[in-house]
């Protein structure tokens, strides 16, 4: 659903996926759908949806009303709809790219001001190269840089990155051709244009000088950094009261914010709810490339499908050219610099944020990160790092000038990581204030107990003490036993009512977007309703009472038995496959939560073990 690929039918536009076997008809009816929305952006505005990142979206309606009903699918965050009719604060919208409902009813903001959706800047089609299926791409911003393979379709929608007079740096969004590269918006000595806007100029337009990401040039110097990109906020300092941590997750590659989200799933029940997570998205897109010997390079897995959900799959840099020294060290990256831009500005935005926690590709982003700002005279404004698998830089471009204090907690995964010991070594090089945590899961989130629940109490407690706190996890509030209610005098029979609407619960989100009626979060962060294979209700799970039912000694963990079967996970009334409940979307709400739980109980899925 959340792929946007029409090359397998030899077209030249996006379109969502269909299924084996579709009838011709079908397939020219979804070809001509997906030409005629992506036609439609050239002259209408284009929206990015930014609201909704902790529940994997925002709520779609299927009429403009507020009581209109709801769509099943949220829209997902970074997704690009193009403008059918704006009415106050309603869009009626197409979508162009992302995940979630083709088209529908979306609020720009909620009742509290907080936006959803904002005009998309930097959005260009291809106009030209009609006659010839696209238009010339090549590799630098030079005219006479080497052609890239391919043409870029014509019809294609592409995200700007640089702007340097007539020539622009792209990364491509929907349609055919190189995913990324440079192109002219017109033709030389002509009025010709080859691409034309859709909506706003990009808010991120870098000057003449800024530097080519497609060859990148050294990185800028500390007062041009200065001048292109906010000041860093300050590093937070003393103990976090008043406020819960707050911890940034960052992703390595190729993978998302779900994806993110399921792999600390460990670390943060370690933690507990005293820890506001922020998950992000990398900016730059990903697409499959098989048989270059490279992990990074492989189509990914139906289970990491599953985990993405419906999210596409990112990256941080790409591998241009991988180094043939030790390990990857030689390697030549590119797209860093507008990476070390999107991250600086959210941090600078997020403030304050006390600790990130990143894997493998992330982690080394959050280095050359680190590294951008000290050669801008500035640092960085969070208290620690937490690396899993990665942190080491291996294009020298980006390398460290002096080691760096921060405190870093780095987990290795031991003698089944194939680089294990060359990153572990960089690393040591790297960072003065460092402890290592190893566990022998490989190039992963431990998961094999006891040793998984060892590192991540030890990790955890290094991030409170970082905070200012206590290494060890707070114990639960103690909760009143309660009190047996007085037996109420006899009375009559009362006249039977009409059922009252569900009452709004103090634990729902404040834009009031959870699915009516009865339902339970399962393991993936779903909400999950009537089932669809018998007269089960609601699907009914609570993790805590998993392990007696599932027939195993107990001794591995929740997350082990998942990974090794995803299906087993039954409800607890009916014994149908969670699979089998109808999916009412995504709830920020931890696994096993329903309407109507008291805080208590949500605080003991917090807690449980996994």
């Amino acid at each position: 659903q959340a792929s946007f690929s029409l090359v397998r039918f030899g077209g030249l536009l996006g379109c969502p996926a269909l299924a084996p076997g579709t009838s011709p008809v079908a397939l020219h009816r979804a070809v001509a759908a997906a030409a005629a929305t992506v036609a439609m952006a050239a002259g209408r505005q284009v929206w990015e949806v930014v609201g909704g990142g902790d529940k994997g979206g925002i709520v779609v309606r299927q009429g403009e009303g507020l009581d209109s009903p709801l769509v099943q699918e949220r829209l997902h965050t970074g997704s690009l709809v193009v403008e059918r009719t704006l009415a106050g604060e309603r869009l009626h919208f197409d979508r162009l790219t992302g995940g979630g409902p083709t088209t529908g009813w979306v609020s720009l903001r909620l009742t509290n001001g907080k936006e959803m959706m904002v005009k998309a800047t930097g959005i260009w089609e291809v106009v030209g190269g009609g006659d010839k299926g696209g238009i010339v791409v090549r590799t630098e911003k030079d005219v006479s840089s080497p052609q890239a393979p391919g043409r870029l379709s014509t019809g294609a929608l592409v995200r700007e990155l640089v702007l340097e007079g007539e020539r622009l740096h792209y990364t491509r969004l929907t349609g055919s051709g190189p995913v990324n590269g440079w192109v002219s918006i017109k033709l030389k000595d002509s009025d010709k244009a080859l691409m034309a806007r859709c909506g706003g100029a990009a808010s991120s337009q870098a000057p003449a000088t800024a530097p080519a990401a497609a060859a990148p040039p050294p990185p800028p110097a500390p007062d041009s950094a200065g001048a292109l990109l906010s000041a860093m906020p300050d590093r937070p300092s003393g103990p976090v009261t008043g406020r819960k941590m707050r911890v940034v997750g960052v992703h390595g590659t190729p993978a998302n914010s779900s994806i993110m989200k399921f792999q600390t799933t460990l670390l943060r029940k370690a933690l507990g709810n005293t820890v506001e997570w922020i998950f992000i998205d990398a900016p730059t897109p990903w697409s499959p490339n098989p048989g270059t010997g490279f992990p990074n390079d492989e189509e990914r897995s139906d289970f990491e499908k599953r985990l993405a959900q419906g999210k596409p799959f990112v990256q941080w840099y790409h591998t241009h050219v991988h180094g043939s020294g030790g390990a990857y060290h030689g390697d030549e990256w590119h797209y860093v610099e507008e990476c070390v831009r999107f991250l600086w500005e959210f941090f600078a935005k997020e403030a304050p944020v006390d600790l990130v926690v990143a894997f493998s590709q992330g982690s080394s982003m959050v280095s050359i990160l680190i590294e951008m700002m000290r050669r801008a005279g500035q640092e960085p404004p969070w208290r620690g790092n937490v690396f899993f698998n990665g942190g080491n830089v291996d294009d020298s471009r980006y390398h460290f000038e002096d080691q760096c204090h921060l405190p870093t907690v780095y987990v290795a995964g031991g003698a089944a990581d194939t680089f294990g010991d060359y990153i572990t070594g960089e690393i040591r090089k790297m960072y003065t204030s460092l402890t290592v945590l190893e566990h022998q899961d490989g190039h992963t989130f431990p998961i094999t107990q006891p040793r998984a629940g060892e590192v991540m109490d030890q990790a955890a407690g290094q991030m409170r003490r970082l905070c200012g706190l206590s290494e060890a996890k707070p114990e639960p509030s103690p909760v009143a036993p309660k009190k047996a209610p007085a037996p109420a005098p006899a009375k009559a029979p009362a006249p039977a009512k009409a059922p009252a609407e569900r009452t709004r619960h103090p634990l729902d989100e404040e834009d009031s977007d959870f699915p009516p009626g009865k339902w339970t979060v399962d393991y993936i962060g779903q909400a999950r309703g009537k089932c669809k294979g018998c007269n089960c209700e609601w699907y009914q799970w609570n993790p805590n009472k998993l392990r007696p039912e599932r027939g195993d000694s107990g001794d591995a963990t929740i997350t082990e038995w998942f990974l090794n079967d995803y299906d087993s996970l039954r409800c607890q009334a009916c014994k149908c496959k969670f699979s089998d409940h109808k999916s009412l979307g995504p709830v920020n709400k931890p696994a096993g939560f329903y309407p109507g739980i008291n805080e208590a109980d949500v605080n003991a899925l917090m807690d449980s073990g996994d």
